[in-house]
């Protein structure tokens, strides 16, 4: 069992979840798209029930983004300082 953390590691997770809130937040413009036309393919009180269940999904998908961005950014920035705590730790020539 490894108990150290790469900077590299640490880099590499943070650039993955910022791919991951890309790729969730691109499928907000779907749900988006979906919900606009929910009138075109449902009718009465579905029309209702549709536009809810996409509201709720929308808010989700949203959520999810956010939530992945800030986890990148949180990871990118543990990185950060870990590379400079191991920097000041390193000996320094006189």
């Amino acid at each position: 069992m490894r108990l150290s953390v790469r900077t590299e590691e640490l880099r590499g997770a943070g650039e993955a979840l910022s791919r991951a809130q890309d790729q969730v937040a691109r499928l907000t413009a779907g749900v988006d798209r979906q919900r606009a036309g929910v009138r075109t393919w449902a009718v009465d009180r579905g029309t209702t029930q549709a536009d809810a269940f996409l509201a709720t999904l929308l808010e989700g998908v949203a959520g999810a983004a956010d939530d992945l961005g800030t986890l990148a950014l949180a990871t990118s920035v543990a990185a950060q300082d870990y590379d400079d705590a191991e920097s000041a730790a390193l000996p320094r020539p006189r």
